[in-house]
């Protein structure tokens, strides 16, 4: 049996279970909305929060990864310093080497001149 009361007004006829279940649905309905926009407002909260750690995270990891290759590329650059010094060395002991060898081969020429010379001499000088 449904419980109806009469509006002192206009006299008309209305369901108490209609009246009130309409106000606790306009109750219960804007409660949860605002529980809906509080969970939606958490949950984009937390995706940004997430998110910037995730940023974070993944700058850190290539600041470390730069890093490290920037410290491979300087040792390998030393490396490379280094070698090139002990080339130009070497070089300039070679250069040296080529100069020692030229002069005395200018020596040994000049040597044989003369003593080619002397024996030219020699030859045309009449024996006494």
């Amino acid at each position: 049996m449904e419980n109806k009361i009469i509006c002192p007004n206009c006299s008309s006829e209305i369901s108490v279970e209609k009246a009130l279940s309409s106000r606790y649905k306009d109750h219960y309905e804007q409660e949860f909305k605002k529980q809906l926009a509080d969970q939606q407002k958490q949950i984009a909260e937390k995706a940004n929060e997430l998110y910037s750690e995730k940023m974070k995270s993944v700058k850190e990891e290539l600041n470390d990864k730069y890093l490290n290759q920037i410290k491979l590329l300087q040792a390998d650059n030393e490396k490379k310093k280094s070698e090139n010094q002990q080339l130009k060395g070497k070089e300039i002991e070679l250069l040296k080497k080529e100069q020692e060898l030229k002069e005395e081969r200018e020596e040994m020429n000049l040597k044989l001149q003369k003593e080619v010379m002397k024996k030219r001499d020699e030859f045309k000088a009449p024996a006494v």
